[in-house]
This record gives C-alpha cells, sequence and structure tokens, in this order.
C-alpha cells in the first residue's frame, strides 16, 4: 500500500518564467557540475570509503528534497516504506546522489498530472530499489542508448546534460550493483537498482 508524500499542486495560472538569457548560464554550470561528478566516479575505482549505510533513509529524504519540484510539475510523489531496514555498505554521499539523479529523471519526463513511485525492499540477499513513473517512456532503441554520455530522448525539447542515469549506473557499478531499463507497470519507465548484500 502506497503512502502518499507529495500531492500535486495546481499549475499556477500565470505559468512558469521562461528566460534564455539566464537559463544558459545555469545549464552550462550544471553540465560541468556533473561531468566532473562522473570523471571522478571513473577515476574513484576502489577508493571510495564505505560504511554501512540505510538506503530507505537516503530515499525518504530524496523524496522529501524532490517535493518543491513535484509539486511545481504537478507531479504525485509516492513512498513505499520497506517493512524492514535497507542496509548496505557504500558511500553515503554517491548513494544520495544515485537516487536524487533517478527521482530527478522520472520527474524531468513526467508531463502534468503523472505519478512516480519509489520503492526500497529486501529479499533475501538482494536488495532491490526500483523508480517507476507514469511518463511517456521510452521506446527499445531508446532504452538501449539511455545510459550513453549526453544522451537524451530526440522527441523531447527538455533541458538537461544527459548525464543522470549515466551517474547512477556508474554509482551501482562502484557497489556492485546493477542498474535496469524498462517499461513500468505505470505505463513509463521503470529504472531499476538491484544490489547483492552480506
Amino acid at each position: 500500500m502506497y503512502r502518499e508524500i507529495i500531492p500535486p499542486r495546481r499549475p499556477s495560472l500565470a505559468g512558469p518564467l521562461k528566460s534564455t538569457h539566464f537559463r544558459q548560464p545555469l545549464l552550462d554550470a550544471a553540465r560541468h557540475s556533473q561531468l566532473l561528478a562522473l570523471s571522478n566516479l571513473e577515476t574513484a575505482g576502489g577508493s571510495v570509503d564505505f560504511e554501512p549505510v540505510d538506503l530507505a533513509g537516503v530515499c525518504a529524504s530524496a523524496v522529501a528534497a524532490a517535493g518543491t519540484r513535484a509539486q511545481a510539475k504537478s507531479v504525485t510523489l509516492d513512498w513505499q516504506m520497506p517493512p524492514a531496514a535497507c542496509r548496505l555498505s557504500g558511500s553515503q554521499t554517491l548513494l544520495e546522489s544515485m537516487v536524487a539523479n533517478l527521482i530527478d529523471n522520472a520527474i524531468r519526463y513526467c508531463d502534468s498530472g503523472c505519478r512516480v513511485v519509489l520503492r526500497c525492499r529486501r529479499k533475501g540477499k538482494t536488495l532491490m530499489l526500483t523508480v517507476d513513473d507514469s511518463g511517456p517512456g521510452l521506446d527499445p532503441e531508446q532504452l538501449s542508448r539511455a545510459t550513453a554520455r549526453f544522451y537524451r530522448a530526440v522527441d523531447t525539447n527538455l533541458t538537461g546534460a544527459g548525464l543522470g542515469l549515466s551517474i547512477v549506473e556508474n554509482i551501482a557499478k562502484i557497489h556492485g550493483g546493477q542498474l535496469q531499463l524498462g517499461k513500468s507497470t505505470l505505463g513509463g519507465l521503470c529504472a531499476s537498482l538491484r544490489f547483492e548484500i552480506d
């Protein structure tokens, strides 16, 4: 059973402010930041310090942090609280970045009125994290390229560096995990992360 955290907000009659004059420097800064993050991930290798991390707590914080953005797009953001602890050995900072990028990606490509659902659960020695959305999703060709650097679906005019899912995949690999992308039961994209834990 889902517990709704962030309800959608009615869109403003005035509409969002748009200014390409101010937007481009912000986009360039965001792209530079993500490129730097990706470069650091690819060179980090085994030098990342690990500690016990509660992935459920990371998810809860990420959902709360994304609330304003979800409301601004009238997207409903749901978080399914796991019945048991979801702990793994990893980097708190990297895992926070991983979850934040997954949620950001889902909200970014969802239209007004869509729904994003975040789940975290443990089954035996496997930890699963999934982000489902009811957005447009990706076709098979797009799915095969979605984690490539700078890739963005050609039929969208949204802003972004095209690095979010690449960063997610790299962080998952550092933690011995795998990222899988597919069709969501909600109709959009399902991003699924699997980690083997002790």
